[in-house]
């Protein structure tokens, strides 16, 4: 079995599925809010590691970690403003390290390489590995997106442009249809499904800054491609 990949597949179901807008507010502002997501978190980690060698221990980890690292906007950095986006990149990137660390106490990995840590090595692996990619596609994408969309529009005009259902169920579609076809051996076709997106924004320049404008199908694209990339090479 491949611990990290199930860790990781814990971490992005309750860090993005199962956080809703509502609790990510509760948690920057109060001690319980904080204490449901390390509920949800530890709980989905515990479906994916269950049963493992010494999953207890890993969990009691996960727990703790993630306590430490979401602790420090409650305490420290509540109120981000213009640094949403910076905060959030920081932020995730010391949970999966930290996710990293235990993963590498429980199961070192010889060599350390990318390719061998989300190597699956059993069917639960492969589906851990499918889950967090089309975790990172449908619910992650969408929150980076719309934190440049704030600190984009709060810096350059004042206002944040507005994400409605329609363009986020439309940017789920593409990125979906984009993975499936890296999957395949029609993966060279992938830049057509992103067409529509950058014609609409550059021939209709909707709502939001022009810099946005480019760069949310750019994000898209891009993310849509190297997770699929992963995926089909690990």
């Amino acid at each position: 079995m491949n611990i990290f990949l199930r860790l990781l597949a814990g971490h992005m179901v309750g860090d993005f599925v199962l956080q809703t807008g509502r609790l990510a507010e509760m948690k920057r502002v109060s001690v319980r809010g904080l204490m449901y997501h390390i509920l949800m978190v530890t709980a989905a980690t515990a479906l994916f590691l269950i049963p493992s060698p010494r999953w207890w221990l890993s969990l009691i980890l996960v727990a703790v970690v993630h306590l430490a690292i979401d602790s420090v906007r409650l305490l420290f950095a509540h109120d981000l403003r213009r640094r949403n986006t910076l905060y959030f990149l920081v932020d995730q990137s010391a949970h999966v390290g930290a996710l990293l660390a235990i993963a590498y106490m429980q199961q070192p990995v010889s060599p350390f390489s990318a390719r061998v840590l989300l190597h699956p090595q059993s069917l639960w692996d492969q589906l851990s590995l499918l889950i967090a990619a089309l975790v990172l596609l449908l619910f992650t994408v969408p929150v980076v997106e719309a934190l440049i969309a704030m600190d984009m529009g709060i810096r350059e005009t004042g206002h944040v442009p507005h994400v409605t259902l329609r363009m986020r169920l439309l940017g789920a579609l593409e990125r979906s249809l984009g993975f499936v076809l890296m999957q395949t051996p029609y993966a060279y076709l992938v830049p057509l499904v992103f067409v529509p997106h950058f014609l609409y924004r550059l021939a209709w320049k909707s709502e939001g800054p022009a810099a946005y404008n480019i760069l949310r199908p750019t994000l898209s694209f891009l993310s849509t491609c190297i997770i699929g990339w992963v995926v089909r090479t690990v």
